[in-house]
């Protein structure tokens, strides 16, 4: 028995490194799940997301058009007189060219969200990734002729290969600091939390794809607008 125990206490030690080690590889793969996720984790990449919190202004930003959504949009921006930023997909773009001229006369930024979107994007190589990135802007730049300045990753998701692409097309990365979820609430629980988090400096995330959006919009600018905020154009937010 006695000639057991070295190897018993022996057996305990590997035991304990090999499961200290595990808990570390489980440590480390949570944190890059969540910067990947998180598309204001700056693990992988640097991305705006909130503008100077001194200053009681915000902006609007809407993803994945346009689409039958978007003119009542921009009716809604233009009765209020303010600016937002539309992240167009590029395939979208091309079937409705007159919308994203539309955008542009009324004095709105355009910016990059991708051509395709794909569900695998992610997974993409950085040549591919680029690849896309770089439609999305021709496409953009024909129709308006203008080129994009900022990028928004599809889904939030960022990762070291997106990096290197969003590097080579030079485009700014843009998350946000309020996402409305308006894909998933209601009108009524989209505008409760809307106005319940809105906060200087933040990007607020919406999408002209989204009938809950036409529905609150009008009445979250006015009541932001009570508030004491100033809705501005992005790039005047940083």
């Amino acid at each position: 028995m006695t000639h057991a125990i070295p190897h018993i206490i022996l057996s305990s030690r590997l035991l304990s490194t090999e499961g200290v080690a595990l808990f570390l590889l489980a440590v480390v793969l949570a944190v890059l799940v969540w910067g990947a996720a998180n598309v204001c984790s700056q693990l992988f990449m640097k991305v705006l997301c909130r503008g100077n919190k001194q200053k009681k202004q915000i902006a609007l930003t809407f993803d994945d058009g346009p689409s039958g959504y978007t003119g009542k949009i921009l009716e809604i921006l233009a009765k209020h007189k303010v600016q937002a930023t539309f992240f167009v997909i590029g395939r979208h773009a091309e079937k409705a060219p007159e919308l994203l001229r539309e955008i542009q006369n009324q004095g709105h930024l355009i910016g990059n969200h991708t051509y395709s979107h794909h569900y695998f994007f992610d997974l993409y190589t950085k040549k591919k990734m680029a690849k896309d990135i770089a439609r999305a802007n021709s496409v953009i730049a024909d129709i308006t002729g203008e080129t994009p300045k900022y990028f928004r990753p599809p889904y939030g998701v960022t990762n070291p290969t997106l990096a290197k692409a969003v590097k080579i097309t030079g485009l700014k990365a843009i998350g946000w600091s309020l996402r409305s979820l308006d894909t998933v609430k209601s009108a009524a629980k989209l505008r409760k939390k809307l106005l319940h988090k809105t906060g200087s400096g933040k990007i607020i995330l919406f999408h002209d794809t989204m009938p809950a959006t036409v529905e609150i919009l009008d009445n979250y600018i006015t009541e932001v607008k009570n508030k004491g905020y100033k809705v501005v154009p992005l790039h005047e937010l940083f």
